[in-house]
């Protein structure tokens, strides 16, 4: 498999769980009863302290550009230089996760090109372009070795036979080992349509994931050499 290592930019602040602690007295014994020695199952008020919320490590700020490796797929199966076996793509999960690298969600992919910080030496943002039927496979693989991905949706391809549709990836959503950004409409080069048309491609795709999977998307366009007309 040829795999592209590639940069791009976005935001996400980590947040911490509040943990709540429940303080007991211990009842008053009664004068007319004979006091007895405390059981193991009793626990007077000065034994229960409140749980320390513990706060999120802060992200590492870094001396130089980062240099952020991104490990692209599409289709995992056999058959041409873009489709990559299940058993090739488990085997490269498991050696991410033996050599300590953390997989990204775009959120902390995008604060970690935009900020120049990370939130430990090793990362790494895993991406399947296209959202291919058979990237269901990498869901079983992701939770055994506590990954996440990224995939990238042709918003006008959910129809087709051998892309996810609409349900599917709610149900890869919901494990919380994938998150979705755009892919544009139609897959289109971008560099060979108007302003007018680039925009259209951008902002449908955008906003067809916004409603349907309650999101606010990151776009991960294709043929990514877009014209100034875009950002000017």
């Amino acid at each position: 498999m040829r795999r592209k290592w590639w940069l791009l930019g976005g935001c996400l602040a980590l947040a911490a769980l509040l943990v709540w602690g429940i303080n007991r007295s211990q009842e008053r014994p009664n004068h007319n009863v004979q006091s007895h020695p405390a059981q193991e199952n009793e626990i007077s008020s000065h034994d229960v302290s409140a749980t320390q919320v513990k706060a999120p490590k802060p992200w590492l700020k870094l001396k130089h550009p980062l240099k952020l490796p991104i490990l692209m797929y599409h289709s995992i199966a056999s058959g041409n230089q873009l489709r990559v076996p299940k058993k090739q793509f488990a085997h490269e999960m498991a050696y991410l996760k033996q050599h300590g690298y953390q997989t990204l969600t775009t959120t902390q992919a995008i604060r970690a090109l935009t900020t120049n910080t990370v939130p430990q030496k090793k990362v790494v943002w895993i991406t399947l372009d296209d959202a291919y039927k058979d990237n269901r496979k990498i869901l079983p693989i992701l939770k055994k070795y506590h990954q996440h991905a990224t995939i990238n949706v042709i918003t006008g391809f959910t129809h087709k036979s051998n892309h996810l549709t609409l349900a599917e990836m709610k149900q890869l959503k919901d494990s919380g080992h994938i998150d979705f950004a755009s892919h544009t409409v139609q897959h289109l080069n971008l560099d060979s349509l108007t302003a007018t048309e680039q925009k259209q491609e951008l902002t449908a795709s955008k906003t067809w994931l916004d409603q349907r999977l309650q999101q606010d998307t990151k776009m991960l366009t294709p043929l990514v050499a877009l014209t100034r007309r875009l950002t000017s």
